[in-house]
């Protein structure tokens, strides 16, 4: 007889495996402050004009502050266990920031004031110096008034250009000599058979008024002249040259002879005037002259 027995029990045990995966995503900000420093020399160089001249040079320093942004990204991929593997990404945004200090350094440079020779001095504007004007007959006083010529614009005595004696010309205030001046060279020969003792004279007359005046030229002794010639233009289509200047009931020439004064008549404009313009102002280029033919000799008949 078969006897039957129960089925067998059978107990499986299943262990199964688990793996986990996990990805993360991690972001981190670090943020770096460094300092970064420039220094810049850049040369000022200023000048100031007054008796003395100063050089400043200025030595500027700039101080540069950077300030960089850092940005860091990090991915991580752990596992079961994470052991995460960061990746920075890092970028800069630097902030600059600019100081200037100014470190002035002063040099100082004299400048040299020219001495002025008193000598050349021309105190009185009549183109003539003191210097010159003080060797003049009577103490500097060539038409002997009391008062220095260097002081007075209206006069003026210098030396003539041939033989070194002083001459003095005059006139009276408000006339104003200028440009006073004594030479030997002529703008064009003069005629050949007139002599100038003295040179020729050069000068003008300033604050001339509208009526004729008087200007006085006083003459060193024993000079021998008998007539007074310029150069210059006349009224009239007349193209420059040398003519005698005589007296002609207006202006020209008159003599003292015996005490060698020669008197000069001018009018603003008129014959005489180089400019011969109504400007206020009378301009002469002329000397005592000896001719052929004698006023003296004229003056007998």
């Amino acid at each position: 007889m078969t006897e039957l027995l129960p089925p067998p029990t059978s107990t499986v045990t299943e262990t199964p495996t688990v793996t986990a995966t996990s990805t993360s995503t991690q972001t981190h900000t670090v943020t770096q402050t460094p300092t970064n420093t420039v220094t810049q020399t850049p040369t000022v160089t200023a000048t100031s004009t007054s008796t003395q001249t100063h050089t400043v040079t200025q030595t500027p320093t700039n101080t540069v502050t950077e300030t960089p942004t850092v940005t860091a990204t990090s991915t991580a991929t752990p596992s079961a266990t994470p052991s995460p593997t960061a990746t920075f990404t890092a970028s800069l945004t630097p902030t600059i920031t600019a100081t200037a200090t100014s470190t002035p350094t002063v040099t100082l440079t004299p400048t040299t004031t020219p001495t002025i020779d008193p000598f050349l001095v021309d105190s009185d504007g009549d183109g003539v110096s003191d210097g010159i004007e003080n060797l003049a007959p009577n103490n500097g006083d060539g038409n002997n008034d009391q008062t220095p010529d260097k002081s007075q614009g209206n006069f003026a005595s210098l030396p003539n250009a041939v033989d070194g004696r002083y001459v003095t010309l005059a006139c009276l205030e408000p006339l104003q000599l200028k440009d006073v001046t004594a030479t030997t060279v002529s703008p064009i020969a003069p005629p050949e058979e007139l002599h100038f003792p003295l040179g020729f004279f050069h000068f003008r007359i300033s604050n001339a008024p509208k009526m004729r005046f008087l200007v006085a030229m006083l003459l060193p002794d024993g000079v021998t002249f008998d007539t007074y010639w310029k150069f210059g233009p006349r009224p009239g289509p007349v193209a420059e040259d040398w003519y005698q200047f005589d007296y002609d009931n207006e202006t020209g020439a008159a003599f003292a002879f015996e005490e060698g004064i020669v008197f000069l008549w001018f009018k603003d404009g008129a014959r005489g005037d180089d400019d011969l313009q109504a400007n206020g102002q009378v301009i002469d280029i002329g000397g005592p002259a000896l001719g052929p033919v004698s006023v003296k000799d004229w003056m007998q008949y």
